[in-house]
């Protein structure tokens, strides 16, 4: 069943198969857990409200958007572009930052070589890999705040 995930697994987001029909009594009974899920059909209208995205396709937003349990509420992420919905990576350095740098001396550090989950905007100061500051806040589950919202009733 790609067609129901392929967007979201071609982001790079490990969802889980476990579909769950009804997210809102899920999380009242599980309480906070990190596992990203593919959101059910039924809800890609209050998806849509939640995101803005009342002019998209319902089976679009369906299957860009993801949702997680937090504190017994239903939060939503919408994939779309290149945003990221998994726990981003802090990582002080990053292999494929320092070869970009060391290959492209003062260069501003595309997403593309960084990975669209990482905390940090990089930079290359001469031939060297620095962090620029963070280009999320974090939740405290290690998910950026940005992408991540309570699910509309």
């Amino acid at each position: 069943m790609i067609g129901g995930f392929g967007l979201v697994l071609g982001l790079g987001l490990a969802v889980s198969a476990n579909v769950v029909a009804e997210p809102g009594a899920y999380c009242a009974r599980v309480g906070t857990e990190d596992t990203a899920r593919p959101l059910p059909p039924a809800l890609a209208g209050r998806a849509a409200d939640t995101f803005g995205l009342r002019s998209a396709p319902p089976e679009y937003v369906a299957r860009a958007t993801v949702w997680r349990c937090e504190g017994g509420r239903v939060l939503a992420c919408f994939a779309g572009a290149n945003l990221p919905c998994g726990k981003l990576d802090g990582r002080q350095a990053l292999p494929a930052v320092t070869a970009w740098c060391a290959g492209h001396p003062g260069a501003v550090v595309p997403a593309s070589v960084s990975g669209h989950a990482s905390l940090w905007r990089w930079g290359c100061r001469g031939a060297q890999a620095v962090r620029e500051g963070p280009a999320w806040q974090l939740d405290g589950r290690g998910f950026a705040v940005e992408t991540w919202k309570a699910l509309a009733h």
